[in-house]
């Protein structure tokens, strides 16, 4: 069995610099995988890195979501990406400000250098994620990892940019299954470390089934980080049932949002979840980006899948899932660190007391997006 090197990332501080240093010394291949590359300080830097790369003879494939960075201007791909770059927009619209047919998009944040190294995580190309002390700047972690898991990544990255606007049919008929027969032959290469993406194909729940197995399973501690939680029905019960057991669960979700009706949405569930001895914490110093979680020491996640609808029901995501004990710990004193002193504990008063206003606002909340996301998936799962 082959065995990885994991070194974990806060901030974009650390990472955009760890990027750009590992991008400057690929040799042969770039595949690079993000929601958002915005064009502004950050982005400069990572996209003068990637042109760099191309000039030296190094194949660079970026591809980025088109609804995601759709503030990127064209001057920007002209100056950046028009000379060696393979650059491409996942689902392109023509009127690209009409919000019809939004989903899927690609969530994933993905990035492999040679075969040999990959980022993975929750973290975008945009400056937002540097730390600031004049502005709320988004916190999230990615994982530096070398071995084999960089291989499947980019097969992932390789089927992902080759099928891409073909039609669904030839999709599973073909390609889909070559990838995932390479992928399944590399992964008996490797156990301490696992690959896993959710897609629209025969992956849809993979990441998502994960979490509720282990969740399921757990012995003595939940620990999940998360920055849009409104998980369906078999994860709030896995929770509740899990706290009820006498397993420590807490969640760490945001304080502030950048999307209030989602946050509202998300409170109409603490009442239940705080009476049943699960432990909600809320930051306010920054904005919660991060999506991962430890159970029991012995198993983790870090990745771009949040615990809403869009990422449960529509988006590309991926994530690695650690085994190693070593690394499970590391991550968990990360979110630690995070927690200490620094978030707000709710408690159960607060929501069962809440004026009568109050929750008239977070149950409309909750209902408009119950019965948007309900049109897309199944009805029953937020019942």
């Amino acid at each position: 069995m082959k065995t990885h090197q994991v070194k974990f990332i806060e901030g974009g501080d650390q990472y955009f610099s760890d990027l750009i240093e590992a991008i400057d010394r690929a040799q042969e291949e770039v595949l690079f995988l993000t929601y958002i590359f915005e064009a502004d300080s950050v982005g400069i830097r990572v996209a003068t890195a990637l042109k760099r790369a191309a000039h030296r003879g190094v194949r660079v494939r970026l591809m980025i979501d088109a609804h995601g960075s759709l503030r990127m201007p064209q001057s920007f791909i002209d100056s950046y990406f028009s000379d060696g770059v393979h650059f491409e927009r996942f689902r392109p619209k023509k009127f690209p400000w009409v919000r019809f047919d939004l989903f899927p998009r690609l969530h994933a944040k993905l990035v492999v250098i040679d075969r040999k190294e990959s980022f993975i995580g929750g973290m975008n190309i945009i400056a937002d994620h540097l730390e600031a002390k004049e502005k709320l700047y988004k916190h999230d972690y990615m994982a530096h990892i070398h071995g084999p898991i960089a291989s499947m990544a980019a097969d992932y990255c390789q089927w992902l940019m080759s099928t891409h606007g073909k039609r669904l049919g030839n999709l599973i008929r073909g390609q889909s299954e070559v990838f995932i027969n390479q992928i399944l032959k590399k992964k008996k290469e490797s156990q301490d470390i696992e690959f896993l993406v959710r897609d629209n194909l025969l992956r849809r729940r993979d990441i998502y089934r994960e979490y509720i197995r282990k969740i399921k399973r757990a012995k003595s501690e939940v620990l999940i980080a998360n920055a849009y939680f409104l998980p369906p029905q078999s994860m709030l019960r896995a929770l509740r049932k899990a706290a009820k057991r006498g397993v420590r669960v807490r969640l760490l979700l945001q304080g502030i949002s950048e999307f209030p009706i989602l946050k509202a949405a998300s409170r109409n569930l603490y009442a239940q979840l705080l009476g049943d001895g699960v432990e909600i914490l809320e930051h306010n110093n920054y904005l919660v980006h991060e999506k991962v979680a430890v159970i029991d020491q012995e198993w983790a996640t870090l990745g771009s899948h949040n615990l809403d609808p869009t990422s449960v029901f529509f988006n590309l995501e991926a994530n690695a899932v650690f085994h190693r004990k070593e690394d499970c710990d590391a991550l968990r004193r990360l979110i630690l660190r995070s927690i200490e002193g620094k978030t707000q504990a709710r408690q159960l008063e607060e929501f069962s007391k809440r004026a009568l206003w109050r929750k008239a606002v977070d149950l409309c909340a909750l209902w408009v997006l119950k019965v948007s996301f309900s049109i897309f998936t199944q009805p029953d799962l937020y019942n």
